[in-house]
């Protein structure tokens, strides 16, 4: 929680966020984390796969968004 990540899939590709909460599935694995998405004028909440999030210091080569944004 509170890592700075980007969506490297779906329709919000490239766009970056902060880790607010993990959620876990019925197994108890991590499954899905909520993040705080910041933009110039709103703050809004998304629930995305923790498969589609790399951190932003992270080079993630199968996205065309920039890892300096």
């Amino acid at each position: 929680m509170g890592e700075s990540v980007r969506i490297i899939q779906g329709n919000r590709a490239g766009e970056p966020g902060i880790i607010s909460q993990i959620l876990k599935d019925s197994q108890s694995q991590d499954s899905h984390a909520v993040i705080t998405m910041v933009d110039n004028s709103s703050h809004s909440e998304l629930t995305v796969l923790i498969n589609n999030l790399r951190l932003k210091k992270e080079i993630d080569p199968n996205t065309q968004a920039s890892a300096n944004m």
